[in-house]
This record gives C-alpha cells, structure tokens and sequence, in this order.
C-alpha cells in the first residue's frame, strides 16, 4: 500500500506467526507501523520516556495494517480511542493500556531488563514455545473444544518428545535443561 503499509503489515503477521518469542524493547519515539510491532511482540518492555503515537488519521489515511493486532492486544475500545485521537502517549501510558508489559525508568534500566528477560525466554523450550505461541494465537479464533482438544495432543507430542523427556529429566535432577539440536 502506499507509504509501504502492506509490508509493514506483513512484518508484523511474520512476527504474530514466528516460532519463536519476540520480545520487543523501546526508549523513543515509535509510531505507525511501530506501534504495531509492538503491540504483536509476545514481550514488550518500555522506557517510560518513549513516545507512541498512531498518526496515521492525522495524515488521512487509517491505520489499516495494524488495526486488527491492537484490537486483539488492547481491546475495541482502547484501540479505537488511540486511532481516531491519534493516540500520543509515553512508556507509562503503554504500560496501563496493556501495550507494554513493563515500564524502566531509563536505558541502563530497559537494557538490563532485556537482558534478565532474554535470559528467562532462552531457559525455555524452542519447540513448546512455538506450540505455546500457536494454541496463544488461536484462542479466541477457533472453537473452544477444538482448540482444548488440539492443545491436549499439542501436550501429549510434547511430553514424549526429546524436548518433554530432556525437561522433565532435567527437573529431576535438578539441573539446566539443555535443549535438544537448541543453540539460541
């Protein structure tokens, strides 16, 4: 689309849609398609400096490639209020809305809270995270017998899986699980 909305929504589907967590961190200004970014990260920490915005009505155009993913994130009501306002706000603001997840005070802050946070997303399971991230996505979009009973199998794979038997077997012992063919 114009001013390359289509592209900027086919990132944020890609990264809705990756196998793995994307964890999303920011301290300035972010708009648009930013905005977007961030609200599909599955972890989304902020400085409380930082500048959203969603100026696309300002420019007379709407926010068309991001749209749905605020819904799903922030809910109609919020998400509505944002688009049509323009929506200005800092790293606080994101926090209460339920755009970011945690709010750091400055960039020495937000970059050891990345860091402590990487180090908790990499202790996880790349296989159960991207079947984690799946059963998380459709909830709401697939009938909830369906999605309980695909979930029941998703599990069932898993714990026989090298994956559930190296996580389990660590649990037991008491150690580090160390992944399966998992370099991070």
């Amino acid at each position: 689309g114009p001013g390359g909305s289509g592209r900027g929504g086919t990132w944020v589907t890609r990264a809705v849609r990756a196998p793995w967590a994307v964890v999303a961190g920011w301290g300035g200004a972010v708009s648009g398609v930013g905005v977007g970014v961030a609200a599909v990260a599955d972890i989304r920490l902020t400085q409380g400096v930082a500048k959203l915005g969603l100026p696309e009505t300002g420019l007379g155009i709407p926010p068309s490639q991001i749209a749905p993913f605020l819904v799903r994130r922030l809910g109609l009501s919020q998400a509505c209020r944002l688009a049509v306002t323009g929506g200005r706000f800092d790293g606080h603001r994101a926090v209460a809305i339920g755009l970011a997840h945690e709010v750091a005070e400055d960039e020495d802050a937000l970059e050891a809270l990345l860091a402590t946070t990487l180090k908790q997303v990499l202790r996880c399971a790349p296989g159960a995270v991207a079947v984690t991230k799946q059963l998380m996505n459709d909830a709401g979009l697939i009938e909830h017998e369906a999605l309980l009973d695909g979930a029941a199998d998703a599990f069932a794979v898993a714990a026989r899986g090298a994956e559930g038997i190296e996580g389990m077997t660590a649990f037991m012992q008491k150690r580090e699980p160390n992944w399966p063919g998992g370099e991070a």
